[in-house]
C-alpha cells in the first residue's frame, strides 16, 4: 500500500512540473524565426536612425500601415527622434515570443524586441519593436515604442 500511495505521490508531482512548465516551454519560438526577426528589427532600427522614417513606414507591416497613417507616423517619429537626438549605442536586452490571441490585433505570430539604448538627448532609453510574421512568410513591424 505504501509503495503505491508513493507512485501516487510521484505521479501527481509530474503532472503538476508539467501544467506550471508546459506554458514556458510551448510557448518558444524557433531559433530560425528569432534570428529572421531579428534581422528585421535591426534593419527597422538602422533606417530610423539614419532618419528614413517613410521607408521604415513603407516595410512595415500592413496592420500598422493600416492604422498609422503615413503623416501621422512621420509627425509621431520626428517629436520622438528629435526629443532624444542621435543613437550613440544600442544592445538588445530581451525578447518575447507569442501567437496568443489578442483582441484588436490580427491573429498570428509576435516576436518583441527590447533594446538598452543611449542617444545624444537621453542616456537611458528602452526601444521595443514588435514583428508580425505577415502571412507566415516575412517579418514586419507591427509596432515601435522609445521610453
Amino acid at each position: 500500500m505504501l509503495q503505491r500511495r508513493s507512485m501516487l505521490h510521484v505521479s501527481l508531482a509530474i503532472v503538476a512540473l508539467i501544467i506550471i512548465f508546459y506554458p514556458y516551454f510551448s510557448n518558444k519560438p524557433d531559433p530560425q524565426k528569432v534570428e529572421e526577426a531579428s534581422i528585421a528589427s535591426l534593419a527597422f532600427l538602422s533606417l530610423l536612425d539614419e532618419g528614413s522614417f517613410e521607408e521604415a513606414w513603407r516595410q512595415s507591416s500592413t496592420f500598422l500601415r493600416n492604422d498609422i497613417p503615413l503623416e501621422t507616423w512621420l509627425a509621431r517619429l520626428d517629436l520622438v527622434r528629435g526629443q532624444v537626438g542621435e543613437l550613440l549605442e544600442r544592445h538588445q536586452t530581451d525578447f518575447n515570443y507569442t501567437k496568443e490571441e489578442i483582441e484588436g490585433i490580427p491573429e498570428g505570430e509576435y516576436l518583441s524586441f527590447f533594446y538598452a539604448a543611449r542617444f545624444e538627448k537621453r542616456n537611458n532609453a528602452k526601444e521595443r519593436v514588435t514583428l508580425y510574421h505577415e502571412a507566415g512568410e516575412i517579418w514586419r513591424v507591427a509596432g515601435y515604442f522609445i521610453e
